[in-house]
């Protein structure tokens, strides 16, 4: 859960663009004393959240020569005890590492990866600065209430200009900013090193304050009296038991519930929020990634953590609140996040249409489902409500269907039609059943093609590749007797494919022209295939033409290899064989593949690699990368 604060980090920045403060910058820090590297950050910090893809070269430069002017310049000074001066260049430089590790260029993140520890010395260096104030009982005089240099402060003199409850206001103000500073700048280097080795740093813990309005008080007045009559709720990060048992939701500061949050995950977090309902109940809040615009997924995807959740009374007849479990991509995810090759979005678009989750609540007319009830994603719903659950999809609804024309699947809660919906097979998990919309139920409707003489070893199919929908057509045509040949380019994943039930693997690499004749040679007599799942169009038609029996069939289910010299379509006819062109496959299909999978307890692959929501990118670039195992999935709330 920690990885998640990398994300809640840049969204803290850019309210702090919008409102001059956040939950770590107070809105009366700089007020009478702006550091030339608070000045800076701020508006490169700007600059970066309102870069476009015309700008966005220069932003990252301009970002990359102030990081470097900030370490120059602070680098080797010695603080001699100013607590503001440290504090200020750790949110400085804090700025500029969030933004460079999290934008997606490499060379922006390996810059701000050689800053990590310096960030982290300066952190430390601050801590010490304010436990020696701190000891030494001098925190109210370094506290900056004016313009006039520190070093002429005496507490006579302070006390001649300020009220004692505006010393203790700003001397809180300071102190609470290093700390929360702290945990910040300490929690990112924790969650950035947790995304690149699954194994983070534990740097201790602070105290912090969780009193609900505190932070936010405009006066000393203010501030003084919340002081006097609540308890300010003074909290470790290990104390959230005695908190949680002491306070409400509504009572606590939303800085204070993140870090809580981090401790004891969302699933724990949401219960005890509707355990303790009430007029000061903080809202249960959504995540989601968004497309912005389709200008490739390093750029276009952005992460939400403050979405609220529709209520029942929000809900239309027809629509269903889930809450969901997993995720998982496709090609075809690639592509709409940078292009709009199958058609534009309205942004904001929620991406991906694979995913399973629990229902939550359901609208007035809605008959199949119940609250608790286990479903997974129809991608086509529009295709069931204008045409039946029966009909085919085409390339006309590829326009509507969900992550591209509807709000899919990469959140933690979402509001569905109730015909983009069917039940999760019983015998699987949540990132098993993940899986199953788009490849599985297109890896079914191909091999329902085949009469039931064709069922039996006698039958030889060959599927092209490790991605989903040739691993699931590897797992349903092992499960139904067939004889299954398989290609890879890799001996590693030679192995997988056998263990899943392919009688034969063939690496395309080393037979790069001949990989067809190649696996024909492998069937009885060198006939040749009685059906062939070919997922790279124009590339692999070829090869598969080679590879078909007479009067077999080619079942042409994707377009993922980069395309050559294109295929003679007298080939098809010269081994009259039918190639067929098609898309998923009706809401009844699905259905049926799902009681199927119970009534054989089949367990869906998926690639060892599992990534939480807030690392979707990743997901993405695994997928791009083409490193993956069959399905690439996204763990979303899942214990």
């Amino acid at each position: 859960m920690i990885r998640g604060l990398l994300y809640q980090t840049r969204d803290w920045l850019d309210d702090w663009t919008k409102t001059g403060s956040n939950v770590f910058v107070h809105h009366e820090l700089y007020r009478n004393s702006l550091p030339n590297c608070i000045s800076d950050a701020f508006t490169t910090l700007s600059s970066y959240l309102s870069k476009t893809p015309e700008t966005s070269e220069m932003v990252l430069r301009i970002a990359e020569q102030k990081a470097e002017k900030l370490l120059v310049s602070e680098g080797d000074r010695i603080t001699a005890g100013d607590i503001l001066k440290s504090l200020s260049r750790v949110q400085a430089l804090l700025v500029y590492c969030t933004i460079r590790l999290l934008d997606g260029d490499l060379r922006q993140r390996h810059k701000a990866e050689q800053h990590l520890q310096t960030l982290q010395d300066w952190t430390k260096e601050m801590m010490n600065k304010a436990l020696e104030a701190t000891n030494n009982g001098d925190m109210i005089i370094k506290n900056h209430l004016t313009d006039v240099s520190p070093q002429y402060f005496t507490l006579p003199l302070l006390l001649g200009q300020f009220s004692p409850e505006q010393l203790l206001w700003h001397s809180w103000v300071l102190s609470e900013s290093v700390r929360r500073t702290w945990c910040v700048s300490m929690g990112l280097q924790s969650g950035y090193e947790l995304l690149k080795t699954e194994c983070g740093p534990c740097y201790g813990t602070l105290p912090i304050t969780t009193r609900k309005g505190l932070w936010e008080a405009t006066s000393a007045f203010t501030w003084t009296k919340m002081c006097a009559d609540s308890n300010i709720g003074f909290m470790c990060r290990n104390d959230h038991e005695k908190v949680m048992a002491d306070m409400g939701p509504g009572d606590i500061d939303d800085f204070a519930l993140c870090m809580m949050e981090l401790d004891i995950g969302p699933d724990r977090m949401a219960r005890w929020k509707s355990e303790r309902s009430g007029p000061s109940q903080h809202p249960i809040m959504a995540r989601q990634w968004i497309l912005n615009d389709q200008q490739g997924f390093e750029t276009s995807l952005k992460y939400e953590t403050k979405v609220p959740i529709p209520s029942q009374d929000e809900l239309g007849p027809n629509d269903v609140l889930v809450k969901l479990h997993a995720a998982s991509l496709n090609y075809r995810d690639l592509v709409i996040a940078a292009s709009a090759q199958f058609g534009p979005i309205t942004p904001p678009m929620v991406p991906l249409c694979d995913g399973a989750g629990s229902v939550q609540a359901v609208g007035s007319a809605v008959k199949d489902y119940k609250l608790g009830d286990r479903v997974i994603t129809f991608p086509a719903p529009d295709v069931v409500t204008e045409r039946g659950r029966d009909a085919d999809v085409n390339m006309s609804d590829v326009p509507t269907m969900l992550g591209l024309g509807t709000k899919g699947t990469l959140r933690t809660h979402g509001v569905f039609l109730e015909s983009a919906l069917v039940y999760a097979p019983e015998s699987v998990d949540w990132l098993q059943a993940a899986t199953l919309p788009v490849t599985w139920i297109t890896a079914w409707n191909a091999l329902s093609k085949l009469g039931r003489d064709k069922i039996g070893p006698h039958t030889w199919i060959l599927v092209q590749g490790t991605g989903g929908v040739s691993v699931a057509t590897l797992q349903l045509a092992s499960s139904f007797g067939l004889t299954v040949v398989a290609t890879t380019s890799s001996q590693e994943k030679a192995e997988k494919l056998k263990q899943l039930g392919a009688t034969h693997v063939v690496n395309y690499r080393e037979n790069a022209t001949s990989w067809g004749q190649k696996a024909r040679s492998l069937t009885p007599n060198g006939v040749g295939f009685d059906m062939i799942i070919d997922i790279g169009g124009d590339e692999t038609l070829k090869q598969s033409l080679e590879a078909v029996r007479p009067y077999g069939s080619i079942q042409v289910v994707g377009a993922v290899a980069q395309n050559t010299e294109p295929v003679p379509m007298m080939g098809a006819l010269m081994f009259t064989c039918t190639i067929r062109g098609f898309l998923m496959g009706s809401q009844n299909q699905y259905k049926d593949l799902v009681r199927y999978i119970d009534e054989k307890k089949l367990k869906p692959v998926y690639d060892d690699t599992v990534f939480e929501l807030a690392d979707a990118k990743e997901a993405y670039r695994k997928l791009k990368e083409q490193k993956h195992f069959a399905k690439v999935v996204i763990r979303i709330d899942h214990d």
